[in-house]
């Protein structure tokens, strides 16, 4: 919210702040020494952390999680090639091939085909593309 006001005058501002002319020209030391207070207040020093004790892991969990990954991630990447190779099936053939390919295999679509058929999918798709070119 922006309100913007337009004063005429100076006792204009004055009088819609309520201000009298005394506390307009009250000496401005008095307005620091509450400010002059709180400086002298001493400050205590910022506290260090205490040392994290590190304690020894086991490098097994790291190696299993690492493996974990890489098997997600090399089934992420043979979805993306049968994926692709499918594509590729498709605009050389100018048919749906890749979706007979997929529900000769009883799924519907490619997500619904588990990871341990993708490799079946990807041969026939493979075998389908050669015979098409």
């Amino acid at each position: 919210m922006k309100i913007t006001v337009i004063f005429d005058s100076l006792e204009e501002f004055q009088s819609c702040l309520h201000l009298t002319p005394a506390v307009v020209d009250a000496p401005v030391e008095e307005v620091k020494k509450p400010a002059e207070k709180n400086a002298e207040t001493p400050r205590r020093a910022p506290e260090e952390p205490e040392a994290i004790k590190s304690t020894p892991k086991d490098e097994k969990p790291r190696e299993e999680a690492a493996a974990k990954q890489e098997e997600t991630t090399a089934k992420k990447v043979d979805r993306v090639t049968v994926r692709k190779i499918l594509a590729t099936l498709n605009k050389k053939t100018g048919t749906n091939t890749a979706s007979r390919l997929i529900a000769d295999l009883g799924f519907d679509k490619l997500t619904n085909v588990p990871d341990d058929r993708l490799a079946e999918l990807q041969a026939k798709a493979e075998e389908a593309l050669k015979n098409a070119g």
